[in-house]
């Protein structure tokens, strides 16, 4: 029983010493979330605009140029890979 009291204590205790200074900027996280919650706007953009049931590759390109765009105008730097083949029945 010790031994499982002293792990409870480091899971509980380790993270509070890592992620003390963070709490502020996750309460801020959750604010936003809850004030100005933009899910159902991009959900509507990538669905209903560009297309929710094409597999078209136009499609495809235009709903990852939308996204590589928002991320950009958020401040984050963006790289778009091209996938390769996935080879099928070895």
């Amino acid at each position: 029983m010790k031994r499982y009291s002293k792990v409870y204590f480091f899971c509980w205790f380790l993270p509070q010493l890592f992620f003390h200074n963070r709490i502020p900027v996750v309460q801020k996280i959750i604010e936003i979330g809850k004030s100005d919650n933009q899910t159902m706007h991009h959900q509507d953009i990538l669905c209903n605009r560009i297309g929710g049931e094409s597999p078209a590759p136009d499609a495809y390109r235009t709903a990852c140029n939308w996204v590589m765009g928002e991320l950009k105008s958020w401040g984050l730097e963006v790289k778009l890979d091209e996938v390769g083949e996935v080879p099928v029945g070895l």
